[in-house]
């Protein structure tokens, strides 16, 4: 009977330690969005200061969003500071999904809020908004807010 008490509190214990542990993982792109490179069809973004579109089907530029946002990890962000606007926000869509996806000071917003933990010094920013505009403007304040 102590060994069967003993077991029960060292399991408690270690499922303890790992649910703490949990909450302060980092993540992959790719494990949090739940799609797969070759699922995405088309990005859009609207940028949220000039109000312009860009959008892309064009599968190599796809594969380098892709692949710049799976370069970086993510950390589930407790409460975000206030803050007005994104700096983009758009969808990724997929044969069968569209996912709603937006940057603004360092953070990832999809169905909550997540930190970007840089893997180098590149400035995220500044490389999204490349990758971004390489996308090609569809137009501006054309009403068609994805």
């Amino acid at each position: 009977m102590r060994s069967i008490k003993a077991i029960l509190i060292c399991l408690s214990l270690l499922c303890l330690m790992t649910s703490c542990k949990s909450s302060n993982q980092t993540i992959t792109f790719k494990d949090l969005i739940g799609l797969a490179e070759r699922d995405i069809t088309k990005i859009e973004f609207r940028d949220g200061g000039t109000g312009a579109l860009f959008r892309t089907t064009d599968e190599r530029k796809i594969n380098e969003f892709w692949d710049f946002l799976n370069e970086h990890t993510y950390k589930k962000a407790k409460q975000p500071e206030p803050f007005t606007g994104y700096t983009y926000a758009g969808q990724l869509t997929s044969l069968n999904k569209e996912t709603k996806i937006g940057f603004a000071k360092n953070m990832l917003s999809l169905d909550m809020y997540y930190n970007i933990i840089p893997e180098n010094e590149t400035d995220f920013d500044n490389y999204l908004r490349k990758i971004v505009e390489s996308f090609g403007k569809v137009s501006t304040l054309d009403g068609n807010i994805p």
